[in-house]
């Protein structure tokens, strides 16, 4: 199979950039009041075939301490639609891993 022509648009990076990429922008947007939780969580899950099982449960737990740590201490990750956002894509990380693998539990 030929590989595709990259546009002038297009750039190529490795895997191990792009899960750094994405994981340093995740925990960045712990708390942010702006569009870029909601941006990063969908560039998470559009990438989601370049990454590990490890790679988003990591991530999953992540934002499960973080949502954990807000409910306690307060305040929230960011306005309650970021929050919402958060609590959503835990739960797309713990479905992803069960999706690829259906006979384990993701985490604990």
């Amino acid at each position: 199979m030929p590989r595709p022509r990259l546009g002038p648009d297009d750039v190529v990076i490795s895997t191990t950039d792009l899960w750094g990429w994405l994981l340093f922008s995740m925990r960045y947007m712990f708390g942010r009041m702006s569009y870029g939780p909601s941006m990063i969580m969908g560039d998470i899950r559009r990438h989601a075939a370049h990454l590990t099982d490890y790679q988003i449960q990591q991530m999953g737990r992540e934002v499960e301490k973080e949502l954990e740590l807000a409910a306690n201490l307060g305040p929230p990750l960011g306005m309650e639609c970021d929050q919402k956002e958060w609590e959503l894509f835990a739960a797309w990380c713990r479905d992803e891993v069960a999706r690829r693998n259906p006979k384990e539990v993701p985490w604990n």
